[in-house]
């Protein structure tokens, strides 16, 4: 006996007007940064220091002009770790990060830096790092930045430095991973999970349409990627 079976669709459109997406483009080579500037919003970069990032804006401003279109938005990420066992740490994360700066555009961005391009320290001395960055960042053809988030608990009740552009600041608190206990498998699993919950806010960060929103709707969403699940509680910072 063969029994039939019935699908029905239906598809509805409105003549609501939204404003289109921002596109932005990951783009470290030569062509890949014009290709962002010239036909996209911006870039995101990772693992990016001062020395590349200055090259990457430049090549960027420089693409956006010749197409006509306006100054290009830059999301740098920066691997941060606050922890009291830089060894340890170390160690633990080393793998990891080294696995993605063997890759081509990556070791070549890495290679042409003069410092590690992770800020692994205590509470002091990553500080002192934000800092020495943020006069790299203090120049007059600096990027300016407009996002700065904190993962860290510790550093949410601290006073923030002045960053350039006088930006929009979340926190976004996580279980440090550095004082994880157990096994050396337990503590891996530690900074996979970690990594995993800070992938998953950026991800959902870089999706909003931060051209539509206004600054109000903005801060709460900011506030919310921070209350996700995996956040810890923790002063919130504005």
């Amino acid at each position: 006996m063969t029994e039939s079976v019935l699908l029905t669709t239906a598809r509805i459109t409105t003549s609501m007007r939204v404003p289109a997406p921002s596109l932005m483009l990951a783009a470290l080579g030569p062509r890949m940064v014009a290709l962002a500037g010239a036909h996209t919003d911006g870039s995101i970069t990772w693992m990016t220091g001062p020395r590349e990032l200055a090259r990457l804006v430049g090549g960027l401003r420089h693409a956006a002009a010749d197409a006509g279109r306006p100054a290009p938005r830059v999301v740098v990420g920066i691997p941060v770790c606050l922890t009291d066992d830089v060894g340890r740490t170390r160690e633990a994360l080393t793998p990891q990060m080294e696995g993605v700066a063997r890759m081509p555009s990556y070791e070549r961005q890495v290679a042409n830096e003069p410092a590690d391009f992770m800020f692994l320290d205590d509470n002091q001395a990553i500080e002192q790092q934000i800092v020495k960055l943020s006069f790299e960042f203090a120049k007059a053809d600096a990027p300016k930045f407009d996002f700065v988030f904190s993962v860290c608990d510790n550093a949410a009740a601290e006073a923030c430095p002045v960053w350039p552009g006088q930006p929009m600041t979340a926190h976004w608190g996580i279980a440090d991973p550095a004082e994880a206990k157990g096994t050396p498998a337990q503590v891996s699993m530690a900074f996979k999970e970690a990594y995993r919950l800070l992938n998953q806010r950026i991800g959902i960060f870089t999706s909003l349409p931060l051209r539509s929103l206004d600054r109000l709707t903005l801060r709460a969403k900011l506030r919310d990627i921070g209350e996700m699940e995996g956040g810890t509680k923790a002063s919130e910072r504005t």
